[in-house]
């Protein structure tokens, strides 16, 4: 199924408005007002010369552009709710899709009771062309079922076979929340459901034992999710040798000992540690690790030591049997190990081991669960450099393995305020993460599409990209989605503000939206493969191409040179330094011309000064004699 037009009544800020997805047809729209009821026209007329430049496996690819404010991100929203979900505004609405057999049909919601009657009808200007069926609107309505909701009632529903999609990276307050019936995955919508779990989790067994682990901070678990997704996607993307994204080849893995500076940082919230011991604790950690050459062995034991600190941070060891704050037996322990020559690693794991009783403590049980064997099981799968002069720093092979290493460490805290370590992709931009985090979140969701046909709304997905890769983005989702969703039919409908992406698509490929949701109808100049200046000026509705500060400043030595103001310069020489700073040839030409004359102006004036001078003195001169 591909949508080819929507009309909707009244949302947001659109009203009486029509939008044509359609890069073979042009579907335009006429309002007539009764006084028992609304018409809606709609005249269908093949465009001449039509291409689809995409593979097969996408019905359509079209672009939103225009002005900041023009409706790109609302008209996306718009079909994300689509018939399912259009309940919730109850706007008068209708809908032209093109289905399997290549016939067009439309549907419409008519406003219900409580609204005044709405009718569409089409028609196809000139004859139907390569097999093409054009049947009469049918209309739809929406019965509220106490058990199931509100069910859109239509004798068959479209929508059925098709899965839409929504992905946005602008964080802004926009409920997504409020969508149900589409696969979301937008930041907003992601981090609200990282909040939920977090919520979740706060009324673990945990909070409930008193223990200060910080429960105000859930972003660690939205990280988390992001990271393994991440993580999943470079070793399926590697696996297939798909090539338009740079994907990095490690992660790397540094330990930073967060927990003993907290403690030594806060000794009034820990004063009833004893820090000296602690302090030799910690050295006496680090000395037994540094003798330690197997890579694999040194991680574990890195890992332990930093582990036995955060357990002493979230209180993990202060409770006797009786659940009471026991320090001194504690404190007692730690100056018992700290001095002893025994190896302070296997001291910190029989530590652990010892309070295996203690399942009560959540915390507790995951890092026994690491402590038992479950990071060393982990680490036989994986591929991994350390630094013999940094026992602190690994640099992990990405694979489909190193997941379950950092699952196992990112669960003990993900619901603290600190991490455990910091990780970083090996050589890679934070334009270039977006780019791997946008594409992350599709392969997540690759193997839960049940239907046929699928509908992706991307909003500004190139944001945060270098111009070098929004230049490549198009070419990316061409590759890259009939890989995640080879079995599927892909319509793809993106908003964009870079020419790069505009000069991807053919003019019938784009809907042009001025401020206020209106969609521009003019006779738009081609596009496809087109200068990205021009684009700039015609497509995103520009006055110019220059920057409004370097504009000012313009038109600042302008006035000077013509004798309107000093403004920003004093003389000629100012003016001059700041001529030969201009970048674009004709401005700082027309302005070096216009000072060339300035100069010669003043030139003129001292000469006939000086001419006017000398003949005050040959006729003082005569009078003289």
């Amino acid at each position: 199924m591909e949508l080819l037009y929507v009309w909707v009544d009244d949302f947001r800020l659109f009203s009486n408005t029509g939008f044509c997805l359609a890069s073979d047809l042009k579907i335009e729209e006429s309002f007539e007002v009764h006084e028992e009821i609304d018409i809606v026209n709609l005249k269908i007329t093949a465009i001449q010369n039509s291409i689809n430049l995409f593979p097969d496996c996408f019905s359509n690819v079209h672009g939103l552009i225009g002005e900041n404010g023009a409706g790109k991100s609302t008209l996306l929203h718009l079909l994300a709710l689509l018939p399912k979900d259009l309940y919730q505004i109850a706007s008068r609405s209708i809908f032209v899709y093109r289905d399997e057999n290549n016939e067009i049909r439309t549907i419409y919601f008519g406003g219900g009771k409580d609204r005044k009657p709405l009718l569409a009808k089409i028609t196809y200007q000139g004859e139907l062309e390569n097999g093409i069926v054009l049947h009469e609107p049918e209309p739809y309505e929406f019965k509220y079922n106490a058990a199931l909701g509100w069910e859109l009632i239509f004798k068959e529903n479209p929508w059925d076979a098709v899965t839409s999609i929504l992905f946005t990276n602008i964080f802004d307050p926009h409920p997504e929340y409020l969508y149900k019936n589409f696969i979301n995955l937008s930041t907003n919508f992601l981090l609200f459901k990282s909040i939920d779990k977090f919520l979740e989790n706060f009324n673990k067994v945990e909070f409930q034992q008193g223990n200060e682990i910080n429960p105000y901070n859930p972003l660690p678990e939205y990280y988390n999710e992001e990271l393994r997704n991440q993580i999943r996607f470079i070793a399926w993307a590697k696996n297939k040798k798909l090539k338009s994204i740079p994907l990095p080849d490690e992660l790397d893995l540094v330990f930073y000992n967060p927990d003993f500076q907290y403690i030594k940082s806060n000794k009034s919230t820990y004063a009833a540690f004893r820090i000296d011991d602690l302090d030799r604790l910690n050295k006496k950690a680090i000395e037994n690790t540094q003798l330690i050459t197997n890579p694999k062995e040194r991680f574990t034991s890195v890992l332990v030591f930093q582990l036995f600190f955060y357990a002493l941070r979230v209180d993990c060891f202060r409770q006797d049997l009786n659940g009471m704050k026991d320090f001194d037996n504690l404190n007692k322990e730690i100056r018992r190990i700290a001095s002893s020559d025994s190896n302070v690693l296997e001291e910190f794991e029989n530590f652990f081991l010892e309070r295996e009783s203690n399942s009560a403590n959540n915390v507790l049980g995951k890092i026994i669960q690491i402590v038992r064997g479950g990071i060393e099981q982990s680490l036989l799968k994986c591929t991994f450099e350390s630094n013999p002069e940094n026992l602190f720093r690994y640099s992990f092979k990405i694979d489909e393995n190193l997941w379950d290493i950092l699952h196992l460490i990112l669960d003990v805290q993900y619901l603290g305020d600190q991490s455990l370590l910091n990780y970083r992709w090996r050589g890679i931009s934070s334009g270039e993460n977006a780019f791997i985090n946008q594409f992350s979140r599709f392969y997540e969701i690759k193997d839960n599409i049940s239907t046929p046909n699928l509908l992706i709304l991307i909003d500004e997905g190139e944001l945060y990209f270098h111009p070098a890769w929004q230049k490549g983005y198009v070419n990316s989702l061409v590759e890259y989605l009939p890989n995640l969703f080879p079995d599927n039919k892909i319509q793809l409908v993106i908003s964009s503000h870079s020419p790069f992406v505009v000069s991807d698509l053919t003019s019938n490929n784009l809907t042009f939206l001025k401020r206020g949701g209106i969609p521009v109808k003019f006779d738009r100049k081609e596009t496809f493969g087109s200068n990205i200046h021009t684009l700039f000026t015609n497509s995103f509705f520009l006055n110019g191409l220059i920057g409004d500060f370097a504009t000012a400043k313009i038109d600042s030595a302008i006035k000077y040179l013509n004798n309107e103001g000093q403004l920003d310069f004093e003389n000629n020489d100012d003016v001059q330094i700041f001529i030969s700073n201009i970048g674009e040839p004709l401005i700082r030409e027309q302005l070096q011309k216009m000072l060339d004359s300035k100069r010669l102006e003043k030139l003129e004036g001292n000469y006939n000064s000086l001419e006017k001078r000398v003949q005050d003195l040959e006729e003082k001169t005569k009078e003289d004699d």
